[in-house]
Protein backbone atom coordinates (compact mmCIF):
# COMPACT_ATOMS: atom_id res chain seq x y z
CA UNK A 1 0.00 0.00 0.00
CA UNK A 2 3.16 2.08 0.25
CA UNK A 3 3.01 3.35 -3.73
CA UNK A 4 -0.61 4.55 -2.70
CA UNK A 5 0.59 6.73 -0.43
CA UNK A 6 -0.31 10.46 -2.06
CA UNK A 7 -0.79 8.80 -5.30
CA UNK A 8 -2.65 11.44 -7.26
CA UNK A 9 -5.23 9.60 -9.61
CA UNK A 10 -6.56 7.36 -6.53
CA UNK A 11 -6.10 9.47 -3.19
CA UNK A 12 -5.83 13.14 -3.52
CA UNK A 13 -7.41 13.66 -7.22
CA UNK A 14 -4.84 16.37 -7.62
CA UNK A 15 -4.97 15.74 -11.28
CA UNK A 16 -7.91 15.40 -13.39
CA UNK A 17 -6.10 13.11 -15.88
CA UNK A 18 -5.39 9.54 -15.40
CA UNK A 19 -1.90 9.03 -14.99
CA UNK A 20 -1.18 13.06 -15.16
CA UNK A 21 -2.06 12.82 -19.18
CA UNK A 22 -3.23 15.93 -19.76
CA UNK A 23 -2.32 15.56 -23.81
CA UNK A 24 -1.54 11.83 -25.03
CA UNK A 25 0.64 12.48 -29.01
CA UNK A 26 -2.62 11.88 -30.00
CA UNK A 27 -3.99 15.00 -28.77
CA UNK A 28 -5.65 14.19 -26.30
CA UNK A 29 -6.59 14.09 -22.45
CA UNK A 30 -7.01 10.95 -20.47
CA UNK A 31 -9.58 11.19 -17.59
CA UNK A 32 -10.86 8.38 -15.69
CA UNK A 33 -14.01 6.81 -15.60
CA UNK A 34 -16.14 7.37 -12.51
CA UNK A 35 -14.91 4.58 -10.24
CA UNK A 36 -15.11 3.93 -6.63
CA UNK A 37 -11.84 4.53 -5.11
CA UNK A 38 -12.66 2.15 -1.63
CA UNK A 39 -12.91 -0.26 -4.18
CA UNK A 40 -9.58 0.06 -5.64
CA UNK A 41 -8.15 0.65 -2.33
CA UNK A 42 -9.00 -3.15 -1.25
CA UNK A 43 -8.56 -4.09 -4.49
CA UNK A 44 -4.66 -3.07 -4.53
CA UNK A 45 -4.26 -4.80 -0.67
CA UNK A 46 -5.99 -7.70 -1.43
CA UNK A 47 -3.85 -8.78 -4.49
CA UNK A 48 -1.03 -6.39 -4.32
CA UNK A 49 -1.67 -4.43 -6.97
CA UNK A 50 -0.19 -1.12 -8.81
CA UNK A 51 -2.38 2.24 -8.02
CA UNK A 52 -3.37 2.51 -11.46
CA UNK A 53 -4.07 -1.25 -11.85
CA UNK A 54 -6.43 -1.24 -8.73
CA UNK A 55 -8.52 1.67 -10.48
CA UNK A 56 -8.84 0.09 -13.70
CA UNK A 57 -10.50 -3.06 -12.46
CA UNK A 58 -12.77 -1.20 -10.37
CA UNK A 59 -13.81 1.31 -13.08
CA UNK A 60 -14.08 -2.06 -15.09
CA UNK A 61 -17.11 -3.37 -12.79
CA UNK A 62 -14.65 -6.11 -11.24
CA UNK A 63 -15.11 -6.27 -7.20
CA UNK A 64 -13.04 -8.57 -4.55
CA UNK A 65 -15.19 -11.50 -5.72
CA UNK A 66 -14.55 -11.46 -9.26
CA UNK A 67 -11.05 -9.97 -9.31
CA UNK A 68 -9.15 -13.66 -8.15
CA UNK A 69 -10.90 -15.52 -11.47
CA UNK A 70 -10.25 -12.34 -13.92
CA UNK A 71 -6.37 -12.05 -12.63
CA UNK A 72 -6.05 -15.94 -12.89
CA UNK A 73 -8.42 -17.25 -15.19
CA UNK A 74 -9.18 -20.86 -15.41
CA UNK A 75 -10.87 -23.76 -17.16
CA UNK A 76 -12.74 -24.82 -14.42
CA UNK A 77 -13.94 -21.63 -13.56
CA UNK A 78 -15.09 -20.09 -16.81
CA UNK A 79 -16.77 -23.32 -18.47
CA UNK A 80 -20.62 -23.83 -17.40
CA UNK A 81 -21.60 -26.76 -15.02
CA UNK A 82 -21.79 -29.76 -16.95
CA UNK A 83 -24.42 -31.23 -15.45
CA UNK A 84 -26.68 -28.58 -16.29
CA UNK A 85 -27.12 -30.12 -19.52
CA UNK A 86 -30.23 -32.40 -19.29
CA UNK A 87 -29.09 -36.25 -19.03
CA UNK A 88 -25.43 -35.49 -18.80
CA UNK A 89 -24.76 -36.93 -15.11
CA UNK A 90 -26.82 -39.74 -16.29
CA UNK A 91 -24.05 -40.84 -19.17
CA UNK A 92 -21.13 -39.36 -16.62
CA UNK A 93 -22.20 -41.92 -14.14
CA UNK A 94 -22.18 -44.53 -17.34
CA UNK A 95 -19.12 -43.55 -18.39
CA UNK A 96 -17.51 -43.77 -15.18
CA UNK A 97 -18.78 -47.22 -15.00
CA UNK A 98 -17.60 -48.56 -17.93
CA UNK A 99 -13.91 -47.00 -16.89
CA UNK A 100 -14.05 -48.65 -13.42
CA UNK A 101 -15.26 -52.14 -14.87
CA UNK A 102 -12.74 -51.91 -18.31
CA UNK A 103 -15.47 -52.21 -20.64
CA UNK A 104 -15.05 -51.92 -24.38
CA UNK A 105 -16.22 -48.79 -25.59
CA UNK A 106 -17.31 -47.22 -29.16
CA UNK A 107 -17.61 -44.21 -30.54
CA UNK A 108 -19.49 -43.35 -33.54
CA UNK A 109 -18.60 -40.27 -35.10
CA UNK A 110 -19.39 -38.06 -37.92
CA UNK A 111 -17.39 -37.08 -41.23
CA UNK A 112 -17.11 -33.50 -40.45
CA UNK A 113 -14.92 -31.15 -38.96
CA UNK A 114 -17.33 -31.29 -35.45
CA UNK A 115 -17.81 -34.67 -35.71
CA UNK A 116 -14.35 -35.45 -36.24
CA UNK A 117 -13.11 -33.63 -33.41
CA UNK A 118 -15.76 -34.62 -31.01
CA UNK A 119 -14.73 -38.48 -31.93
CA UNK A 120 -11.07 -37.88 -31.48
CA UNK A 121 -11.11 -35.95 -28.40
CA UNK A 122 -13.65 -38.82 -26.75
CA UNK A 123 -11.70 -41.50 -27.59
CA UNK A 124 -8.32 -40.01 -26.53
CA UNK A 125 -10.16 -39.42 -23.34
CA UNK A 126 -11.11 -43.03 -22.59
CA UNK A 127 -7.99 -44.42 -24.32
CA UNK A 128 -6.18 -42.60 -21.20
CA UNK A 129 -7.72 -44.83 -18.47
CA UNK A 130 -6.41 -47.58 -20.57
CA UNK A 131 -9.32 -48.95 -22.15
CA UNK A 132 -10.22 -50.67 -25.60
CA UNK A 133 -12.16 -48.24 -27.74
CA UNK A 134 -13.45 -48.88 -30.82
CA UNK A 135 -14.27 -45.83 -33.21
CA UNK A 136 -16.25 -45.72 -36.35
CA UNK A 137 -16.64 -42.82 -38.93
CA UNK A 138 -19.08 -43.59 -41.45
CA UNK A 139 -18.89 -43.18 -45.45
CA UNK A 140 -20.35 -40.41 -46.10
CA UNK A 141 -21.26 -41.32 -49.97
CA UNK A 142 -21.76 -44.94 -48.98
CA UNK A 143 -23.19 -45.12 -45.32
CA UNK A 144 -24.63 -41.41 -45.41
CA UNK A 145 -24.87 -39.24 -42.13
CA UNK A 146 -25.81 -40.41 -38.83
CA UNK A 147 -25.64 -43.94 -37.20
CA UNK A 148 -27.02 -47.25 -39.00
CA UNK A 149 -27.60 -50.30 -38.11
CA UNK A 150 -25.23 -52.21 -39.68
CA UNK A 151 -22.47 -50.47 -38.37
CA UNK A 152 -23.80 -50.52 -34.95
CA UNK A 153 -24.38 -54.30 -34.75
CA UNK A 154 -20.78 -54.74 -35.51
CA UNK A 155 -19.51 -52.56 -33.12
CA UNK A 156 -21.52 -54.65 -30.85
CA UNK A 157 -20.27 -57.76 -32.18
CA UNK A 158 -16.66 -56.98 -31.60
CA UNK A 159 -17.58 -56.47 -27.83
CA UNK A 160 -18.42 -53.00 -27.15
CA UNK A 161 -21.03 -52.87 -24.32
CA UNK A 162 -21.08 -48.92 -24.79
CA UNK A 163 -21.27 -46.89 -27.42
CA UNK A 164 -21.31 -42.93 -27.16
CA UNK A 165 -22.47 -41.44 -30.66
CA UNK A 166 -21.15 -37.67 -31.02
CA UNK A 167 -22.93 -35.54 -33.47
CA UNK A 168 -25.13 -37.39 -34.27
CA UNK A 169 -27.81 -39.88 -33.16
CA UNK A 170 -30.79 -37.28 -31.74
CA UNK A 171 -33.47 -38.24 -34.52
CA UNK A 172 -31.95 -41.97 -35.42
CA UNK A 173 -34.34 -43.64 -33.07
CA UNK A 174 -35.16 -46.52 -35.11
CA UNK A 175 -31.21 -46.78 -35.99
CA UNK A 176 -30.36 -47.02 -32.62
CA UNK A 177 -33.26 -49.73 -31.54
CA UNK A 178 -30.88 -52.36 -32.82
CA UNK A 179 -28.96 -51.84 -29.81
CA UNK A 180 -31.07 -52.88 -27.38
CA UNK A 181 -30.30 -55.69 -24.62
CA UNK A 182 -26.86 -55.45 -26.84
CA UNK A 183 -25.53 -52.19 -25.97
CA UNK A 184 -25.82 -49.06 -24.00
CA UNK A 185 -26.33 -46.05 -26.14
CA UNK A 186 -25.26 -42.38 -25.32
CA UNK A 187 -25.54 -39.74 -27.68
CA UNK A 188 -23.53 -36.46 -27.18
CA UNK A 189 -25.20 -34.12 -29.77
CA UNK A 190 -26.24 -30.54 -30.72
CA UNK A 191 -28.18 -31.06 -33.81
CA UNK A 192 -32.30 -29.58 -33.28
CA UNK A 193 -34.97 -32.16 -33.33
CA UNK A 194 -38.76 -31.67 -33.21
CA UNK A 195 -39.76 -35.01 -31.54
CA UNK A 196 -38.67 -37.08 -27.99
CA UNK A 197 -35.12 -38.03 -27.25
CA UNK A 198 -34.41 -41.73 -28.43
CA UNK A 199 -35.26 -43.99 -26.10
CA UNK A 200 -31.65 -45.01 -25.04
CA UNK A 201 -29.31 -44.78 -22.00
CA UNK A 202 -28.97 -40.98 -22.20
CA UNK A 203 -29.01 -38.62 -25.00
CA UNK A 204 -27.12 -34.83 -23.71
CA UNK A 205 -27.76 -32.29 -26.65
CA UNK A 206 -28.23 -28.40 -26.06
CA UNK A 207 -30.83 -28.13 -28.54
CA UNK A 208 -33.26 -30.81 -27.11
CA UNK A 209 -36.66 -29.53 -27.12
CA UNK A 210 -37.04 -30.03 -22.98
CA UNK A 211 -33.44 -28.90 -22.17
CA UNK A 212 -33.11 -25.44 -20.04
CA UNK A 213 -29.09 -25.16 -20.10
CA UNK A 214 -29.51 -22.05 -22.10
CA UNK A 215 -25.96 -23.61 -23.82
CA UNK A 216 -27.88 -23.85 -27.21
CA UNK A 217 -24.45 -22.56 -29.09
CA UNK A 218 -22.35 -25.36 -28.04
CA UNK A 219 -20.82 -27.55 -31.41
CA UNK A 220 -20.66 -31.30 -30.70
CA UNK A 221 -17.43 -31.13 -29.75
CA UNK A 222 -18.18 -28.29 -27.14
CA UNK A 223 -20.54 -31.44 -25.50
CA UNK A 224 -17.87 -33.87 -26.09
CA UNK A 225 -15.40 -31.87 -23.84
CA UNK A 226 -18.32 -30.91 -21.23
CA UNK A 227 -18.87 -34.61 -21.05
CA UNK A 228 -14.79 -35.05 -20.20
CA UNK A 229 -15.26 -32.55 -17.64
CA UNK A 230 -18.01 -33.82 -15.36
CA UNK A 231 -17.06 -35.45 -12.07
CA UNK A 232 -19.53 -37.87 -10.82
CA UNK A 233 -19.93 -39.91 -7.57
CA UNK A 234 -19.32 -43.25 -8.09
CA UNK A 235 -18.10 -44.91 -4.82
CA UNK A 236 -17.31 -48.28 -6.53
CA UNK A 237 -14.88 -45.95 -8.70
CA UNK A 238 -11.10 -45.91 -8.20
CA UNK A 239 -9.89 -42.79 -7.70
CA UNK A 240 -8.75 -40.16 -9.54
CA UNK A 241 -12.07 -41.73 -12.03
CA UNK A 242 -14.87 -39.51 -9.77
CA UNK A 243 -15.06 -38.40 -6.68
CA UNK A 244 -17.86 -36.13 -5.56
CA UNK A 245 -21.30 -34.95 -7.86
CA UNK A 246 -20.83 -31.49 -9.92
CA UNK A 247 -17.14 -31.03 -10.02
CA UNK A 248 -14.90 -31.96 -12.17
CA UNK A 249 -12.72 -34.76 -13.57
CA UNK A 250 -8.93 -34.79 -12.86
CA UNK A 251 -8.35 -34.21 -16.30
CA UNK A 252 -5.10 -31.58 -17.25
CA UNK A 253 -7.77 -29.21 -19.20
CA UNK A 254 -9.83 -28.96 -16.60
CA UNK A 255 -7.07 -28.77 -14.00
CA UNK A 256 -5.70 -25.59 -15.59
Amino acid sequence: MDELVGHPDIIDQQSNFACNVAQSVTQRAWHWRPGNDRLSFALAERFDLSAVAARVLATRGIDLETAEHFLAPSLRALLPDPSVLIDMESAAQRIARAISRGETIAVFGDYDVDGACAAALITGFLRGFGLRVLTHVPDRLLEGYGPNAPALSNLADQGASLIICVDCGTAAADQLAVLAGRADCIVLDHHKADGPAPPIFATVNPNRYDDRSGLHNLCAAGVAFLACGVRISLPTAPSPICVKRSIWWRWPPFAM
